[in-house]
């Protein structure tokens, strides 16, 4: 891992807390709980409701997945998930959240520089 990434890695692990309250707080994660499209612009979601409409029979990688909110949204409607990120500690606020709500077990976490996608991607 390069030093610009490392930095980056651990800067985003030191910050994950502070990411977690914000984001996943009740007013921003209860409308994509109830509603997963709530997680997409509603531009982004007519597409992709127009284009994929099985979603338990499909796979989605989201690459820097941050607040995971679109990971939630994928795992909700059906789909195994690859949550992608370069910070664990992001993973693991997420984790939480998944495995509290009871849909983890559709979820894959990986912590890999996304840039590159070295990481072991299943």
């Amino acid at each position: 891992m390069g030093r610009i990434v490392e930095k980056n890695r651990k800067d985003w692990d030191s910050f994950a807390g502070e990411w977690d309250r914000r984001n996943h707080c009740k007013t921003v994660l209860s409308p994509v709980l109830k509603d997963p499209a709530k997680a997409f612009h509603p531009v982004l979601w007519s597409w992709l409701s127009d284009r994929f409409a099985d979603w338990d029979r499909r796979t989605v990688c989201v690459p820097s997945s941050g607040d995971n909110l679109a990971v939630f949204a994928f795992a909700l409607l059906g789909a195994r998930v690859v949550s992608c990120d370069i910070s664990q500690n992001q993973l693991d606020y997420a984790r939480q959240i998944a495995v509290r709500e009871g849909f983890d077990a559709s979820i894959s976490w990986v912590c890999t520089d996304t840039m590159t996608l070295d990481g072991n991607i299943r």
